[in-house]
């Protein structure tokens, strides 16, 4: 089963002070990330699209959140399979 896990931007004006900070991109290419991360942003949040959204605020804390959600499904899976063999 695939999980769908989204990783989100403390905010817009982070998103945006990110992208400018790196230096690497044209305008017309922040301008059109900003834009994008808007729309898929609010897609994230309609019903079902995602199973785990977890907060960008530090690469290290978001990636421990994500490791946890994964440990935790495998958990999960591991004793529900063990269940339908007991």
């Amino acid at each position: 089963k695939a999980h769908y896990i989204f990783v989100d931007v403390p905010s817009e004006e982070e998103l945006e002070r990110r992208l400018r900070g790196r230096g690497t991109e044209a305008e017309s290419d922040v301008e059109l990330r900003l834009a994008n991360a808007k729309k898929e942003v609010a897609a994230s949040r309609a019903d079902g699209l995602v199973d785990f959204r977890v907060l960008n605020d530090t690469v290290d804390a978001a990636v421990a959140r994500i490791f946890d959600y994964i440990k935790d499904d495998l958990a999960a899976q591991e004793a529900f399979q063990h269940s339908k063999t007991a």
